[in-house]
């Protein structure tokens, strides 16, 4: 009978240490990055399709602070206030808070938003939007031009 009074509480005190484990599980996502803009655009824009363009946008945005954040992903739309979802997403930035997009047209607009996920892949709401339009013609500008940038 002692035994078995063993395993019982062998058996509960285990139940125990298993719900206040699973308490201590962090469901909720990140928050979503805060301000993200672009901090350096490249490349030139000759305007003949034989010409090779290097056309580049980094950007960044101030680490989240939540101690499960296992990194960042990245979305590209064509359109302000374009959702956030599989067919927009671009690349997972990893950890770091700096990301550069290097495909990029001359004469198109391109936005961007990053949300952050966790260890449990529970992804947050997106960041403010960024915008920017490669030059069409390297009369236009070298080294690019921001003609929109902004935040919403």
């Amino acid at each position: 009978m002692k035994r078995v009074a063993t395993v019982f509480l062998g058996l509960g005190f285990m139940a125990v240490l298993l719900a206040c484990a699973w308490s201590f599980v962090d469901a909720a996502p990140p928050a979503p990055p805060q301000n993200l803009e672009i901090v350096s655009v490249g490349g030139t824009a000759t305007g003949d399709a034989s010409s090779p363009t290097a056309l580049y946008v980094t950007m960044e945005w101030d680490p989240n602070q939540e101690p499960d954040l296992a990194g960042y992903n990245v979305y590209r739309g064509s359109e302000p206030g374009f959702p956030v979802g599989p067919g927009t997403w671009l690349a997972d930035a990893g950890p770091d808070t700096t990301f550069t997009d290097s495909d990029l047209s001359p004469g198109h607009t391109y936005v961007w938003k990053v949300t952050a996920y966790n260890d449990l892949d529970e992804e947050s709401g997106p960041s403010n939007e960024v915008v920017y339009s490669p030059p069409v013609s390297a009369d236009e500008t070298t080294w690019g031009r921001i003609r929109a940038l902004y935040r919403r």
